[in-house]
């Protein structure tokens, strides 16, 4: 099964629905993290991975910095544009921007939707990419598992990999040194985890 496809396939076919579902994240879950986050700030060379589909990016704009936007989904790609936003289709798996290109990278629930067994290169590419000493922020779904989750009631899934706070930390430590940590609980069974890291390599 292609984890990649599918998940594109479904961002893509359900791109404005993802776009009403995700628009108050900010408000109901993440704004103590994402002021935290804007506080930290110093330069506007911001890479956000996987921009679900504008709605962090516009935030930083509007805070006078300057996003550049990445996802997987051409559909979410056309709705950055559609904002105004500096935006390109890209594989988290093979990013190809040069070493030390940003001074920070924002990744909100992105790479949950890379298998276990390919999250360390993926890490390490962020590392490689981020300046030396600079900022790292990843959301993260809590749980133990991974899986291909079906969107609502349509035969489209996207693939989701689970972790522990214990697993987090131990992925990142290697390349990174933690700032901040939280956890947001929510009415459903999902719960975030949430790292602000400073890249050490």
């Amino acid at each position: 099964m292609n984890y990649t496809k599918e998940t594109k396939n479904t961002y893509d076919k359900y791109a404005k629905e993802f776009e009403q579902k995700s628009k108050f994240y900010i408000v109901k879950y993440m704004e103590k993290d994402f002021r935290l986050f804007l506080k930290s700030l110093k330069w506007d060379n911001i890479l956000d991975i996987w921009s679900w589909p504008w709605r962090d990016s516009v935030k930083f704009k509007e805070n006078w910095l300057k996003p550049i936007c990445i996802d997987i989904s051409d559909s979410m790609v056309e709705l950055c544009k559609q904002k105004w936003l500096e935006a390109y289709q890209m594989d988290l798996e093979k990013l190809i921007f040069e070493n030390n290109s940003f001074d920070w990278i924002w990744a909100h629930t992105s790479i949950v939707h890379i298998p276990k067994s390919k999250i360390e290169n993926v890490l390490n590419k962020i590392s490689e990419i981020l300046k030396k000493d600079w900022i790292f922020y990843i959301w993260m779904k809590e749980w133990t598992f991974e899986w291909f989750k079906k969107w609502f009631n349509s035969d489209n899934r996207r693939y989701f990999s689970y972790y522990t706070r214990e697993e987090m930390e131990k992925l990142l430590s290697c390349n990174f040194d933690i700032i901040h940590f939280s956890r947001v609980e929510t009415p459903s069974w999902k719960n975030y985890i949430n790292f602000l890291y400073k890249n050490k390599l």
